[in-house]
């Protein structure tokens, strides 16, 4: 089947006569509303609390807490063994051919495999806690934080195994609001609550705990009350048999995956407490929450544009998907570009208006994690359309070698470099990754998923760029003139986008589409 295509880049997305990314682009831009909602409240709630951690407690301390949360995110791969994913994709199948039983007993089969990984990587979390603090990392005050992990890192787990079975059955908004929403806000209202009543540091991993415990009991009840999903099956042996087979050969390999997506995440924090201490941790850590404020544009709208992505493929449509992918990139682009050069120019101010004085060493670090982020969500279309085309191996394979990359770096520049070294270590590798990317995508469907008009968009940003360099010699700067800047800035920013026709009819559609999802909604 032969759609009618674009012939040419610019000139035919200026006039949108292809009818099929019009509609696509509106349900990315009307879709989002939802998703948008959520991650924003998510991530205000997030930095809210790392904030109260920071300022309260100093980087010590928050260091400490940054070390915790490395350790969750490196045993929850070795611990549900990518069972998640297995389920959030069989589930649908067997609904869809409502075989119910099949569903009950991979649930049941994963509660019970999860549960016993649990038990025992938990016990051994608790022996090693000495080992860990004191010996790898130095710190004694990391030992009752970590046992505190051990003891209730089954409902952490539990909690995302409950979610992802809500979301299996597309129940999206119960799924974006206790996991965006409700868990955060219990994080840091009870963080608030125990601080009031004097429990000092031990009310940071006492709050992190109870949102997960809170959101598991939910989910299990909803599970149990609305979806009324049993966690047990009666059918024969050999169907069970096939059962842990199709999902655990499906499930591994995403194991493996998560490992190495976390290695790569948490590999400069780990060797900054291995090399440096925790204070420097806690510094550094300020500014990486910063530099990945850039990535909610990509969560957002690839969420929504993977599968789409997959129907156009599916129906052979790859200039589709080329255009598809150009506007979006050119949205996280134009988005993100402001963030960047506004950190590059305040990283100081910013960092003290969040986190506070104590945490300013951290603005060179800000600079260099930022221009690697900003790189990483502008090419971060390239990984979804590899995945697309069924590449995911040649994904895993440039995440592995890129975390050796990032490892070996760390080792080398920390030590010399201190926290910038961990930075440039990193970014560097986040540069070599979405290098691999651009040329695979190029390769694989013959897509550069980058538009002409981000050259225009680039050459207008100089003016506020200026504008930023100006005004912060001529006035003085502080927490409420920073924030007047940047509003100023932004608004200088867009206003000349629009002056200079930067934005096309395409972009229009979007803005269009987001106002009157909006204007709906309050009606």
């Amino acid at each position: 089947m032969k759609n009618k295509i674009i012939k040419s880049e610019d000139p035919a997305l200026e006039t949108a006569n292809n009818s099929d990314i019009d509609q696509s682009l509106k349900l990315v831009a009307r879709s989002s509303i939802i998703i948008f909602a959520g991650i924003i409240i998510s991530k205000i709630l997030t930095y809210i609390y790392r904030i109260i951690i920071a300022r309260q407690f100093g980087p010590e301390i928050y260091g400490v807490f940054s070390l915790i949360l490395m350790m969750i995110g490196f045993l929850t791969p070795f611990i549900n063994l990518g069972l998640n994913e297995g389920l959030l994709r069989f589930i649908p199948q067997w609904r869809g051919k409502n075989e119910t039983k099949k569903i009950e007993y991979a649930t049941s089969f994963s509660t019970k495999f999860i549960l016993l990984n649990s038990i025992i990587i938990s016990g051994i979390l608790f022996l090693l806690a000495d080992f860990i603090s004191i010996t790898l990392f130095k710190e004694p005050q990391l030992t009752p934080f970590t046992q505190i992990v051990a003891v209730f890192l089954i409902f952490m787990v539990f909690s995302r195994f409950l979610l992802i079975i809500i979301r299996s059955y597309e129940y999206v908004v119960i799924h974006t609001l206790l996991e965006k929403i409700i868990m955060t806000s219990i994080h840091v209202l009870f963080l608030i609550l125990l601080i009031s009543i004097g429990l000092n540091s031990d009310s940071i991993i006492y709050s992190y705990v109870a949102g997960f415990i809170i959101v598991t009991i939910i989910s299990y009840i909803y599970i149990n009350k609305i979806i009324k999903l049993k966690f047990h099956s009666n059918i024969d042996d050999s169907e069970k048999k096939t059962i842990r087979k199709e999902l655990l050969f499906y499930s591994i390999p995403i194991m493996f995956s998560g490992i190495i997506t976390v290695m790569f995440t948490w590999v400069d924090t780990f060797f900054i407490g291995y090399f440096l201490g925790t204070k420097d941790v806690g510094i550094y850590n300020a500014a990486v929450p910063i530099a990945t404020l850039m990535l909610i544009t990509q969560e957002i709208f690839l969420h929504l544009l993977y599968p789409i992505f997959n129907r156009e493929f599916s129906k052979d449509n790859i200039k589709n998907i080329d255009n598809l992918s150009k506007q979006v990139t050119k949205w996280i682009f134009m988005i993100n570009l402001p963030i960047l050069l506004f950190v590059l120019i305040y990283p100081h101010y910013i960092i003290n208006l969040l986190f506070g004085p104590e945490y300013v060493q951290a603005s060179n670090s800000l600079r260099i994690l930022s221009i690697g982020v900003f790189l990483s969500s502008i090419f971060y279309v390239s990984q979804r359309l590899i995945l697309v085309k069924g590449k995911s191996k040649i994904l895993f394979w440039d995440l592995f070698y890129t975390s050796i990359l990032n490892i070996i770096l760390n080792i080398i520049l920390t030590p010399k470099l201190g926290i910038n070294g961990a930075a440039f270590a990193t970014t560097f590798s986040w540069i070599i990754l979405s290098l691999l990317w651009i040329y695979q995508t190029k390769k694989y469907l013959n897509i550069v998923p980058l538009r002409r008009k981000m050259l225009n968009i680039s050459l207008v940003s100089i003016i506020p760029f200026l504008f930023l360099i100006y005004i912060g010699r001529i006035i003085k700067i502080n927490n409420l003139s920073i924030v007047l800047i940047f509003i100023t800035y932004i608004l200088l920013y867009y206003l000349l986008l629009l002056m200079t026709k930067c934005l096309d009819k395409n972009d229009i559609t979007i803005l269009k589409a987001f106002t009157m999802k909006i204007f709906k909604t309050r009606s």
